[in-house]
């Protein structure tokens, strides 16, 4: 009998141990969820912020090639209305 009591107390003490293996696992489990989830959201921030930057980045783009164009095309303007009625009189 008296290993028998034995026994079942080493069984109780295993399943205690197990129960509490568990429930550290799932606070653990619950950590890592939470952890995830505010670096889910920080990354949807920063793709946000990356797809603003790169929008700006192409309308400041855009805006200097139409900056030279027009710069370009009042030189050639200038040159034809001006230098050449000038050199033909």
């Amino acid at each position: 009998m008296t290993d028998s009591n034995n026994l079942e107390a080493q069984l109780e003490k295993l399943t205690n141990s197990i129960a509490d293996l568990k429930q550290d696992v799932d606070n653990r489990f619950n950590q890592v969820d939470t952890k995830f989830e505010k670096l889910e959201s920080k990354i949807e921030a920063s793709d946000t912020k990356i797809e603003a930057y790169q929008k700006a980045s192409n309308q400041v783009t855009n805006l200097a090639f139409g900056l030279i164009i027009t710069a370009s095309l009042s030189i050639i303007t200038a040159a034809i209305t001006i230098i050449i009625p000038a050199v033909t009189k």
